[in-house]
């Protein structure tokens, strides 16, 4: 789905269910992935994030998220998580 989202950094919100994937190994993306309850039961797979500064995924109230074989390089030079799980959100990794 996604194809070297570089250009600029991207904010992606989903309120539904989705299933993401790359099929690109050199794909590079600078994007921060949003899930909120609407997007329960969501997987990430294979995406390489390139972030400066930014978060790659947050989840809000999200259930049952899976992340699976994502490559995350963040270069900050400030205190960045990669993913920040709040409310009562479950990740799976």
């Amino acid at each position: 789905m996604f194809d070297n989202l570089k250009s600029k950094h991207y904010t992606l919100t989903f309120n539904q269910v989705v299933i993401l994937t790359s099929y690109y190994k050199n794909s590079l993306i600078d994007a921060t992935l949003n899930f909120n309850s609407k997007s329960s039961n969501s997987t990430i797979k294979n995406l390489n994030f390139d972030l400066v500064e930014n978060v790659a995924f947050n989840l809000y109230f999200a259930l049952n998220i899976t992340i699976e074989n994502n490559n995350i390089n963040l270069v900050s030079s400030k205190d960045v998580s990669a993913i920040i799980i709040t409310g009562e959100s479950f990740l799976i990794i």
